[in-house]
């Protein structure tokens, strides 16, 4: 379970470094089409990237490696250990994500429920007292718009439609249930109903002069907007950006920003997805791939499939969280602190060399050797097709309860 966590803070986190480069490069630019594909990718980029792994090498090793593994933390009631918050996060989690698609699917059959007018050339026209809005093909008007007005209206509205803004909306209603608890998904979905605005008001003010176009914004307090499931922003402040945007002139220079913006998100995407990975280079003759005279079998290479513990990582902490006890001499005398052990995974999965490192006495030191020795063994480590010893450091942080 916890790797599901960790995916979400990655995903999560990637997004948020997403949303600050669209900010500084790409908002409020008059490319409204490459604006709006950009914050649909986006969220889509961020879900994926955690899955992506690429490895870099990182130097030449010609000795045993030395990994250290996560810190696990042992209470003195001898079970519990530092993953103990994740099935309440993930519960905390899992009903936020039930409680917003509850209430999309709601809000979806409300407008599906709608009257319908009649067709016109492929649009379903309705009149009402209410906004005006488009869903996919269907509009709906403000029946006490003049007729100048509506037809602009009309023609705005069927901007969207054309253009799939209803689509875009479902999807970003979809992400807004994943990330909910992200602020920077409500903002996007925010910049995304802006964008479409903009590609609309574009369109018809080519199609009527500017200021009658505006005139009529003006005249119908324009808050006609593809179909959406959460509360309109302010309509002022929705006009100010719309007439601001359609006075910006697009020019070439602008395109610089994108040039400059598909970089970063690159090397975001690189960042979060490189891991390191330990390039062995052969020694010469007579070196660690040679054992020395009198020493059978004994390769000193890193291994290229890592050992592995019974089940994995997770399997692992289970295994020292059932096991591990609070040794009495400490509890007694209060001991706490960090025991770090060193153990190598032998060419056949078993323990050996357990030593400690650093220890702080008590009793903890032996305990932490004693389950460390005591483990099943691990699938080996291979190297060229052999199998190969792989040394690991463990920490773990015996913790009293604070009073």
């Amino acid at each position: 379970m916890e790797n599901a966590v960790t995916y979400l803070i990655q995903s999560h986190l990637v997004l948020v470094l997403f949303y600050i480069v669209y900010r500084l490069l790409l908002a409020r630019q008059p490319w409204f089409q490459a604006n709006r594909f950009v914050l649909l990718a986006l969220p889509l980029l961020a879900l994926i990237v955690p899955f992506v792994d690429i490895n870099l090498p990182n130097g030449d090793i010609t000795s045993t490696l030395s990994v250290e593994l996560p810190a696990i933390t042992i209470q003195q009631a001898g079970n519990n250990n530092s993953l103990d918050w994740v099935p309440s996060l993930a519960f905390f989690y899992v009903a936020g994500v039930i409680v917003f698609i509850a209430l999309f699917i709601f809000r979806l059959l409300r407008v599906s429920v709608m009257k319908r007018g009649e067709n016109q050339n492929g649009y379903n026209i309705t009149l009402t007292e209410g906004s005006s809005f488009s869903f996919f093909k269907a509009i709906y008007l403000n029946k006490d718009l003049d007729a100048d007005t509506r037809e602009m209206v009309l023609k705005h509205e069927q901007v969207h439609a054309d253009e799939w803004h209803s689509a875009d909306t479902l999807w970003y209603e979809l992400l807004s249930a994943v990330f909910w608890f992200n602020p920077v998904i409500w903002m996007m979905k925010k910049e995304l109903r802006d964008t479409h605005e903009f590609i609309a008001d574009r369109a018809i003010s080519q199609s009527y002069r500017k200021e009658d176009y505006l005139n009529a914004l003006l005249r119908a307090t324009f808050d006609t907007k593809t179909m959406h499931f959460l509360p309109m922003f302010s309509n002022s402040q929705t006009l100010i950006k719309r007439v601001k945007m359609m006075k910006v002139k697009q020019l070439k220079i602008q395109r610089l920003r994108y040039a400059l913006a598909f970089p970063l998100v690159a090397a975001i995407v690189f960042a979060v997805a490189c891991t390191e990975q330990n390039e062995v280079t052969p020694p010469e003759a007579g070196g660690l791939n040679e054992p020395a005279t009198g020493q059978v079998d004994e390769p000193l290479l890193i291994a290229e499939q890592m050992p592995e513990f019974p089940g994995g990582q997770q399997e692992l902490f289970t295994y020292l969280g059932n096991n591990l006890e609070y040794p009495k001499t400490a509890k007694s005398e209060g001991i706490e602190g960090r025991v770090v052990v060193n153990f190598i995974i032998e060419k056949d999965g078993s323990i050996g060399h357990v030593e400690v490192l650093k220890g702080i006495g008590g009793g903890c030191d032996q305990e932490a050797v004693r389950v460390i020795s005591n483990m099943p063994n691990w699938s080996p480590g291979i190297h060229n097709g052999k199998k190969v010893r792989v040394s690991y450091k463990l920490p773990i942080q015996f913790a009293l309860p604070k009073d």
